[in-house]
């Protein structure tokens, strides 16, 4: 059986608090979405980089950096 280092942040995560977190990530994309071109400008990512996502939420910035990275790789890891 796997042991999870924190399991008070997973019981938040699998619980109340991670679905309402699922039900307003539309929300806080459109928030968010005034930074990203900038973010990406910024980040310089080219075709075959490999980019890592870290914190990512529901990967929104994950997806537009993968798209930069056309022939590259984008993983995106959170909780």
């Amino acid at each position: 059986m796997e042991r999870l280092a924190n399991t008070a942040q997973a019981e938040v995560r699998n619980g109340y608090e991670g679905e309402q977190w699922a039900r307003s990530q539309g929300r806080r994309d459109s928030i968010n979405d005034g930074f990203n071109h900038p973010l990406l400008e910024a980040a310089a990512i080219s075709e075959t980089d490999c980019v890592l996502d870290i914190d990512c939420g529901a990967g929104r910035t994950t997806r537009l950096a993968a798209q930069s990275a056309g022939r590259g790789q984008a993983l995106g890891l959170d909780l």
